[in-house]
């Protein structure tokens, strides 16, 4: 129960993530509504399923310290090679590295 708990709060926090203009893994952002509730019950499912394995206070805290782990590092992501770069962060890499 507790993984299932800790893969959908990735999965939540990745759909709202992706949905938000300023991300950095998708030429365009996925589109808002959809993709927001559907982030929304994810994150609501990953805490019913942290209520079930641990208690109240235990479930709470461990779903926000994971949604900061989570929203913390994903930004990262696509600075590896992991995401590919998009035309405009290609050409102003290369503009840093050639000054």
């Amino acid at each position: 129960m507790v993984i299932i708990f800790g893969l959908l709060l990735l999965a939540g926090a990745v759909l709202l993530y992706l949905s938000h203009s300023h991300q950095r893994w998708l030429a365009n952002p996925l589109s808002a509504w959809p993709s927001r509730v559907a982030g929304c019950l994810l994150l609501l499912a990953g805490l019913y399923c942290a209520l079930l394995a641990f208690s109240v206070v235990t479930a709470i805290f461990a779903t926000l310290v994971l949604l900061m782990l989570y929203w913390g590092l994903l930004p990262f992501i696509a600075l590896t090679p992991l995401v590919p770069q998009r035309a405009d962060e290609k050409s102003r890499r290369q503009k840093n590295v050639r000054n």
